[in-house]
């Protein structure tokens, strides 16, 4: 990753709830990345493995971030600047070590998307999560504007 490309992403969450930190640019394209600090929820719930759903969350908030930050993909919160929404779940599958044996504070995942198709409002994005390199976890993801 080379180059932050704006401090916070547009989501209607605040914290302790908002999970991405920031969007970066990098050889292998654009990211989001998504820091255990102290005080993040996912560091809270390691201690018996990261929730299936905070992951979720995760990617969710991920791709909308990522989408309202490519212009050539558009913006599933539409033009009144409404929140997108995850609206279905499909495919997600998750690495064991990643449930089972959780990092800790301090590690960096970076999530990537890309979009499968849209009908009006909504979007079907493919979501993955990446921790030192490795994928640790992907989805399918039904996006909408809210």
């Amino acid at each position: 990753m080379t180059s932050t490309v704006g401090s916070e992403p547009t989501l209607p969450h605040g914290f302790p709830f908002r999970l991405v930190d920031r969007i970066m640019d990098g050889a292998d394209g654009r990211r989001a990345v998504i820091s255990l600090t102290a005080c993040s929820p996912l560091t809270h719930a390691t201690r018996q493995g990261l929730p299936a759903t905070l992951l979720l969350e995760a990617m969710a908030q991920a791709a909308l971030a990522l989408m309202a930050t490519d212009v050539s993909e558009g913006d599933v919160a539409g033009e009144a600047g409404q929140p997108g929404l995850l609206v279905g779940i499909d495919q997600a599958d998750f690495s064991d070590a990643l449930i089972h044996d959780p990092p800790g504070p301090g590690v960096e995942f970076y999530a990537g998307c890309q979009v499968r198709g849209r009908f009006g409002r909504m979007a079907k994005v493919g979501v993955w999560i990446e921790r030192e390199g490795l994928e640790v976890a992907t989805a399918e993801l039904l996006l909408a504007a809210g």
